[in-house]
């Protein structure tokens, strides 16, 4: 209730300042674990996700974030949970795997860090695709595509969904984030099309 409360609010006040575009909502499956894999340009981003998204969103994110007086709240109060970035942190891994075996829907962002260029992507890591692969769930390409300025424009796209049983009985991680980055990095390409404006 208090994630759907806070969802609002926020939504409310972001879709004040800043446009969104969205697309290729037709790819989110509706129902079992996804791990949406967005492009990462600024600490709005997790916002941007959960309020693009009525499922209830849960996300990974680096234990600094936590202490960003306002959004660090926001973060919490909207299903985030902290990992200690270049530690292994395989008690935050385990969680997520907890959270899409369980059929719920997860953020990760596979940079692993801000890409504050926005331009060329950064490498992907393989924590999404083990989590994806040891969770049963469908990794979700996505695109952010723009810049958090007043009023600006911001598009969302989404990719086709990629799962480790389409890379056979032991699966390539790092084939599948790199099949996964090239969608994204096609998408930003692209520019988003076929967008709908909310």
């Amino acid at each position: 209730m208090l994630y759907q409360v806070v969802r609002a609010a926020v939504k409310t006040l972001y879709s004040l300042l800043f446009r969104y575009r969205i697309s290729g909502e037709e790819n989110i499956p509706n129902e079992g674990g996804i791990i949406f894999c967005p492009n990462h340009i600024s600490n709005h981003d997790a916002i941007t996700v959960a309020i693009t998204q009525k499922r209830r969103l849960s996300f990974m994110g680096k234990d600094s974030l936590f202490t960003i007086p306002v959004l660090g709240w926001i973060f919490k109060k909207m299903g985030a949970f902290p990992v200690k970035r270049g530690t292994g942190d395989i008690g935050a891994v385990r969680k997520a795997i907890e959270i899409v075996n369980a059929g719920n829907a997860l953020v990760m962002f596979p940079e692993g860090t801000r890409n504050k260029t926005g331009e060329l992507l950064l490498e992907f890591k393989t924590g999404a695709a083990l989590v994806a692969k040891k969770g049963n769930a469908v990794i979700v390409p996505m695109a952010i595509i723009g810049k958090y300025r007043l009023f600006s424009t911001i598009t969302i796209q989404f990719g086709t969904p990629v799962t480790a049983d389409d890379y056979g009985e032991k699966p390539d991680l790092h084939q599948m984030m790199a099949d996964v980055r090239e969608q994204v990095s096609q998408m930003i390409t692209d520019g988003g099309s076929k967008t709908v404006s909310r």
